[in-house]
């Protein structure tokens, strides 16, 4: 079975790089996310808000820790377009049947420009 941070590092990556396969291949048929501005419920949700994605940008200062399941992923995402932030985050990721099932972010929303955040 292949260590539950490592599968965060893939998703991440495939994400990162909208990577639609490596994306739905990681993803549990359950899968849920929940942040301070949306949530998704399934893959085909997931899928969908990644490759329309409003945002460019790249994680850095990634920490991930890791107990059972569940992986924390402490990062800072440097936001380069629509506008330029640092904005930073947690991830808490959960894997179930070596594929990723919930993932709750947490970030402040003041960081947006206020035209974004209505």
């Amino acid at each position: 079975m292949t260590d539950v941070k490592e599968l965060a590092k893939q998703a991440h990556n495939a994400w990162d790089t909208k990577n639609e396969a490596s994306m739905r291949a990681l993803l549990h048929d359950d899968y849920h996310f929940k942040g301070p501005t949306q949530e998704l419920k399934g893959s085909d949700a997931c899928i969908d808000c990644m490759m329309n994605f409003p945002f460019e940008g790249r994680n850095e200062n990634v920490q991930m820790i890791s107990e059972g399941n569940k992986v924390v992923c402490i990062s800072d995402w440097v936001v380069t377009s629509p506008f330029s932030q640092t904005i930073p985050m947690v991830m808490v990721m959960e894997f179930q049947e070596g594929k990723l099932k919930n993932e709750n972010l947490f970030f402040d929303t003041a960081k947006f420009p206020a035209a974004m955040a209505a």
